[in-house]
């Protein structure tokens, strides 16, 4: 390269860096953000597509572009995971490439540099975020896929599973959970004693799960779940997870329009007769929710179908086993995540 090239190089990348260091926050995105950044690094090392030859040969033939590639990913790594002291403990709080949220900020913290838990601050509150649904390679992740918890409740939820499990009976009972789906067993009892066994798969928000509380002489739900909150009481309604929920038409089956119903009706009766069940049943619903679980490995079709059925009532979650199986293993590495703070 001529001498004069490099010197314009300097010069232009120089007036860049001006600008770039003059430009407010919020004008950032706009600058790098509609793809020349990556127009940028990609001119210094183009990414080794489907191409012949070995991983090692383009390493060989890019070695000083891919160099100077390390060099930067080592000094983003170091300079931008941010070493503090929380609770006591040191960790790193680090930038998170996904950004939701436009009153808040999403990072990383952990004990490794640009790991650990998804974390939500919005200058009032720090929220952790737990997995929320299952989501499978390719998928796109949205905010709707995770749960965030506030500190403090964060928090209270970790204290109630450390109270009676250790950390090995966390995976245990996923990897319990894991072979129940795996063997496909069809009955719903070893599902509805798992649930009891374990109230904090769904995110520890519930401090026990109590089977088949009769709200009255007709209306049987599977369990009622009591919130670790404020000590009220949810609905969760459980069908064995290989029932087919979809016609060949892409139709509801009755199946799955049962259930639905019954869960509707359960939320009428926990609402409209609050202060019986409180007096007479010694159950306390206080704006219950409904969990409804039921479905496997369904398509992305079906899905889509599921969650629009879901928003025609807010009160209801829909849950397939997935996703359960989701949030139980993402429960645990958040509790084990806390622990470590």
């Amino acid at each position: 390269m001529p001498e004069s090239e490099k010197s314009r190089l300097d010069e232009i990348l120089g007036e860049a860096a001006n600008i770039i260091r003059d430009a407010a926050d919020s004008q950032m995105l706009h600058l790098l953000g509609d793809g020349i950044l990556d127009r940028f690094v990609c001119a210094i090392a183009e990414p080794r597509a489907a191409r012949e030859g070995t991983i090692y040969q383009y390493l060989l033939e890019n070695k000083n572009r891919l160099t100077l590639i390390a060099s930067l990913r080592h000094a983003l790594h170091v300079n931008y995971s941010i070493r503090g002291i929380v609770d006591g403990t040191e960790v790193f709080v680090s930038p998170h490439y996904l950004q939701w949220f436009a009153d808040s900020v999403l990072f990383l913290q952990g004990q490794e540099r640009f790991a650990g838990l998804i974390g939500r601050y919005d200058g009032r509150q720090v929220a952790f975020a737990i997995a929320a649904r299952d989501r499978r390679e390719g998928d796109t992740v949205g905010p709707e896929d995770f749960l965030f918890v506030p500190v403090e409740e964060a928090r209270s939820r970790a204290a109630s599973v450390t109270t009676s499990f250790e950390s090995a009976d966390l995976q245990r009972a996923v990897d319990e959970l894991r072979t129940l789906l795996v063997t496909r067993e069809t009955m719903e009892g070893p599902y509805q004693e798992f649930l009891m066994k374990n109230p904090w798969v769904f995110g520890a928000q519930y401090t026990a799960i109590q089977s088949h509380r009769a709200l009255d002489d007709t209306n049987l739900p599977d369990f009622s779940a009591v919130r670790l909150r404020d000590g009220a009481r949810d609905i969760l309604e459980i069908k064995p997870p290989f029932i087919q929920l979809f016609k060949a038409d892409g139709s509801f089956r009755s199946e799955f329009l049962q259930a639905w119903d019954q869960a509707e009706r359960y939320l009428d009766l926990a609402r409209t007769q609050r202060q019986y069940l409180a007096d007479q049943k010694g159950l306390r619903f206080e704006n219950p929710h409904c969990l409804l679980l039921l479905g496997h490995d369904l398509s992305e079709e079906h899905r889509l179908v599921i969650l629009r059925k879901e928003r025609m009532n807010p009160a209801i979650t829909i849950l397939t086993y997935n996703d359960l199986l989701s949030i139980a293993a993402g429960t645990a590495a958040f509790v084990l995540g806390l622990r470590k703070k």
